[in-house]
C-alpha cells in the first residue's frame, strides 16, 4: 500500500462546511471577483487539473469518488485520493465500471463555464 500526504488541501467535503455555495461561488471567496487574476489564474488550474483528473478516470475507473476523496489544493487544482477500488476491484467485488467515467457534477461545470453553453474558452480548455 502507498500513503502520500497532500499538503495545503481541503476536501470538497470541508468545504461544504464552511459555506452553502458551489464551487463557484467558494472560489469566488477564495480568490476574489470573477475575472480578477487571481480568480482566473485557480480556474485555470480547476480546469486543467479537472481534464487530467477526466482522462485518469476514464482509464484507472476509480470506484470511490465522493466530495470526501476530492481535494482542492491552495492553487485551486483538483486532486483525486484513495485508489483502493480501481480497474477491476470494487466494494462488494462487483467488477463494474461505474456508469460515469468520471465525477463531474453541476457545480463542477459551473465553474468551467457558468453560463451553460458549454461554448466558452475556459470550456474549450477543459475538452481539449
Amino acid at each position: 500500500m502507498f500513503q502520500e500526504v497532500v499538503p495545503n488541501t481541503r476536501s470538497r467535503s470541508q468545504m461544504g462546511e464552511t459555506t452553502d455555495g458551489g464551487l463557484y461561488e467558494i472560489f469566488q471567496q477564495d480568490y476574489g471577483p470573477v475575472g480578477s487574476s487571481s480568480f482566473e489564474a485557480a480556474r485555470e488550474n480547476f480546469i486543467i487539473s479537472s481534464a487530467g483528473y477526466a482522462v485518469t478516470g476514464l482509464l484507472l475507473q476509480p470506484k470511490d469518488r465522493h466530495n470526501g476523496n476530492l481535494l482542492f489544493d491552495k492553487l485551486g487544482r483538483l486532486v483525486h485520493i484513495d485508489f483502493g477500488f480501481i480497474l477491476e476491484t470494487s466494494p462488494g467485488g462487483n467488477m463494474r465500471f461505474e456508469s460515469a467515467h468520471f465525477k463531474l457534477s453541476h457545480e463542477m461545470t459551473q465553474l468551467l463555464e457558468p453560463s451553460g453553453t458549454m461554448k466558452s474558452e475556459t470550456w474549450n480548455l477543459f475538452v481539449r
